[in-house]
């Protein structure tokens, strides 16, 4: 029987933290570990997690950082000490369906993959929405999620994949690395994994901050320093650039809303700039289009044909203009 890890990196979550793991000790599946790693909390997650720890030591270990690292070092911690064959990674604020474990195994045993994805329930306080990746790289590339996925542990081993060293957009690292190193890949029609959001996170308090984008840049250019784009093929490279493009979009329309004119203005300067360094004949993308790529979500779709194909008469100064005042 397929070995399971479960790596869950906690941070003061304990208005959440006994549902999660209440979720994970219960699963119908039996051959798995759950890690968690406390990244120095400073609320009562550590006493939870010592309370979980003494009653199910059987299936439930617990390290503890000497200093806080981040999420994306964290789980790396946790991968060191994993004995499964797979692992899978579980947010400490969100909870899974029962089946979660035995609903991602049953789709290797019969055919070899290095990664198995799947979609998510949002619940935002009790109302929940689900969604469905779909079967195509882009559930890869820019489904960019460590969670509600399956990796196989000898592929990330083998290609030294992790997480970046930056606090927040690790999972867009993770998962480029995926690509690029050729993860063989099945998409589930299947939403077991619960993601609660949580106004909170970090995630939520960058928008707020106005400063997402940069953390973008800061990943990308980490991910360019260490993964040779030059060895790979043309569509490979479409792709990644591609995925670059629409990270850089999204970070400026949806986390960068009321920042004001001047600042706006200073970010699409610096966003052109960069792009045009890093990707220097990125408006020719053969993907970026109104109808395709196919499998790729439409609001992705739209925004990079608005912001590339339309930006030669302006339209893309105008829409993050306006986006400044919303």
């Amino acid at each position: 029987m397929i070995k399971v890890s479960v790596i869950v990196p906690v941070f003061n979550a304990e208005n959440y933290l006994r549902q999660c793991l209440d979720s994970l000790v219960n699963q119908t599946y039996s051959n798995y570990e759950v890690i968690c790693i406390d990244d120095c909390s400073s609320d009562s997650s550590q006493a939870i997690l010592a309370d979980y720890a003494g009653r199910c030591s059987d299936k439930l270990t617990v390290l503890y950082n000497d200093e806080n690292v981040g999420q994306g070092k964290s789980r790396i911690r946790g991968l060191s000490i994993a004995s499964g064959e797979y692992i899978m990674f579980v947010d400490s604020d969100d909870y899974v369906a029962g089946d979660y474990i035995s609903r991602y195994v049953a789709d290797v045993l019969h055919q070899d993959f290095d990664l198995i994805i799947g979609g998510y329930t949002r619940d935002v306080d009790g109302a929940l929405s689900t969604y469905i990746p779909s079967d195509s790289v882009w559930s890869v590339v820019t489904y960019s999620v460590a969670c509600c996925k399956m990796i196989k542990k000898s592929f990330i081993e083998d290609h030294n994949i992790d997480f970046s060293d930056a606090r927040k957009g690790e999972d867009i690292y993770f998962n480029l690395s995926l690509y690029y190193w050729g993860a063989t890949y099945k998409v589930i029609d299947y939403a077991g994994y619960y993601y609660r959001l949580n106004r909170k996170s970090t995630t939520q308090t960058l928008g707020s901050n106005h400063n997402f984008d940069g953390l973008i840049f800061d990943m990308f250019d980490s991910f360019l320093e260490s993964h040779d784009l030059s060895s790979l093929n043309k569509t490979d490279y479409d792709v990644i650039e591609y995925a670059y493009l629409a990270n850089v979009f999204n970070a400026l329309l949806t986390y960068c809303r009321g920042c004001g004119l001047k600042v706006m203005s200073t970010k699409l300067k610096f966003a052109k700039a960069k792009m045009s360094q890093q990707f220097p004949s990125y408006p020719s993308n053969p993907l970026i289009g109104l109808f395709s790529p196919k499998g790729q979500s439409l609001k992705i779709r739209v925004a990079l044909f608005v912001m590339i194909k339309l930006a030669p008469f302006g339209v893309d100064r105008l829409v993050l203009l306006a986006l400044a005042l919303a």
